[in-house]
């Protein structure tokens, strides 16, 4: 689950806070309109992402350290709100959140003492 921790930290650094906070907004919207754009940006940045975070839900299901619903739909639960949050209610989530958020979707705590941003 220390990997899931990471991933967390790791992905709020990159999308919840600026540069890209105020400017991802206007990317998705952007975005929509060139379709080749689109989907490089789905390849080389949120499929990495996404990947990973899927694939470190995965071992803790394994590993019976996981108590919430399947891996991809985990993952959509976890950046849909706060892509939601921040797209539609210009709130951009402080990491303490994110955490309490994944931690209701993963039906348990997450290691966190030690992580830093």
């Amino acid at each position: 689950m220390e990997d899931l921790a990471h991933i967390v930290i790791h992905t709020w650094q990159l999308l919840m806070r600026p540069p890209l906070t105020t400017a991802l907004p206007g990317l998705g919207v952007e975005l929509a309109g060139h379709p080749q754009a689109a989907a490089a940006y789905r390849e080389r940045v949120i499929a990495p992402l996404r990947n990973g975070a899927i694939d470190a839900i995965a071992r803790a299901v394994a590993a019976g350290q996981w108590d919430g619903p399947d891996p991809d739909t985990a993952v959509d639960m976890l950046v849909g709100t706060f892509v939601y949050r921040l797209a539609y209610l210009g709130q951009a989530p402080e990491l303490d959140e994110v955490f309490r958020v994944a931690e209701l979707v993963a039906g348990r705590a997450l290691p966190r003492g030690t992580l830093a941003p």
